[in-house]
């Protein structure tokens, strides 16, 4: 009844494109900026926390390592279960009301590239385009914030005020993975691939007729429907690539999917997979995902190499699973803050076509930031000034 039921789990980040794309030869080694290339734990048995039914379980693979691990969590929790049901009604007020909720602060973030960089990477790649190089690529800029309190607290509060569908939070230790991720990069289930590309955004309006005037606008946009067909048949090749002749097909084009902050425009492709591949090996055929990255895919993440500054690190790269029995879920790790020694890290980034125009196309980032970064600041009653 639980999609996951144990096995790895963790984040794959953009950089490993260097292994996964005939981008350079030999065996130099990735370079994410000081962070790990990639992070996987075993997670075996798991506790599964069903919010709508308000139940716990305890699942495991049932292998003799597993089940004892198993029983020693059950007695754990039976244990603190046992301890609640004994406190009176004095000490469980007494405690309640000892609880704060933590408390978190951010500075002023500052973006590593000022307007007007960034606008003439998009000149620049724009060039590329009319050179005839590529037809589209996603330009990004990053956000660094000094942050003070508890990472998870402000996780807590986004989930709570700004679902996404690939929310997900990961202390590992050197570092904590904030991710309000709308979009996911591959699903492995059954026998069939999934994915469902965003391309297309809007902010959300002020009432309801704005609102549906920025959908509109959204679903009638010449540039936003162009950019999506094309990374559409991307991700439809990149899905070729594993799956079996002429089961590719798209199930769901050009939707509008609506979040407490922004609209997307979404796609849903799926192919049925060749006999003898698992997830590991899809995912090693189909990474990095197109929509972050431009068309034609290779040339792309050249030309990003080239004019973006510095290494995009786990921004763009996959967040998720892949479970013991080979199946798997993967989200694309956009609206994703890393959290290192006291700093807030998010990067944004834009899909430039022919007829972008490079300030909206900043505009765009800024958006994307600010839904993130105005959230914080209105638990922190700051503003952010893009």
């Amino acid at each position: 009844p639980y999609p996951f039921t144990g096995g790895t789990v963790g984040y794959f980040s953009y950089d490993l494109k260097d292994i996964t794309l005939p981008l350079k030869k030999g065996s130099e080694a990735v370079k994410t900026g000081g962070l790990p290339t990639a992070v996987l734990a075993l997670y075996d048995p798991v506790i599964v926390v069903d919010h709508s039914e308000d139940t716990v379980s305890i699942v495991s693979s049932g292998d003799n390592g597993s089940i004892k691990r198993h029983e020693a969590v059950k007695a754990a929790i039976e244990a603190i279960m046992d301890t609640q049901d004994k406190a009176s009604p004095e000490e469980t007020a007494k405690e309640a009301a000892a609880v704060t909720e933590p408390t978190f602060r951010i500075s002023a973030p500052v973006a590593n590239l000022t307007r007007e960089e960034y606008i003439e990477r998009v000149r620049r790649a724009k060039e590329f385009i009319a050179a005839g190089d590529i037809y589209q690529i996603n330009i990004s800029q990053n956000y660094k914030a000094d942050f003070v309190g508890d990472p998870f607290a402000l996780y807590s509060a986004i989930l709570r005020e700004r679902p996404a569908p690939f929310s997900s939070y990961m202390d590992l230790g050197c570092l904590r993975i904030i991710s309000n991720t709308p979009e996911r990069l591959l699903r492995v289930e059954e026998g069939y691939a999934w994915t469902e590309p965003i391309k297309g955004t809007r902010p959300r309006g002020r009432d309801g007729i704005e609102d549906r005037h920025f959908v509109n606008e959204l679903r009638e946009s010449a540039k936003e429907r162009a950019e999506h067909v094309m990374i559409v048949d991307l991700e439809r090749n990149d899905l070729g690539r594993f799956s079996e002749t002429g089961s590719v097909e798209v199930l769901s084009f050009e939707r509008i999917e609506t979040l407490p902050g922004l609209h997307h425009m979404v796609s849903t492709i799926r192919g049925r997979i060749k006999a003898g591949l698992d997830a590991a090996g899809c995912l090693k055929s189909f990474f990095p995902g197109g929509s972050i990255t431009g068309a034609p895919k290779v040339r792309a993440a050249q030309i990003i190499d080239e004019l973006e500054a510095g290494k995009r690190g786990i921004y763009t790269g996959a967040i998720g699973w892949v479970d013991l029995s080979g199946e798997a879920d993967l989200s694309m790790a956009i609206r994703t803050a890393v959290h290192t020694e006291g700093e807030l890290s998010l990067s944004v980034g834009s899909g430039i076509v022919a007829d972008s125009i490079p300030e909206e196309e900043y505009d765009e980032t800024v958006l994307k930031a600010g839904d993130f970064f105005n959230f914080i600041n209105k638990e922190t009653e700051k503003n952010f000034d893009g």
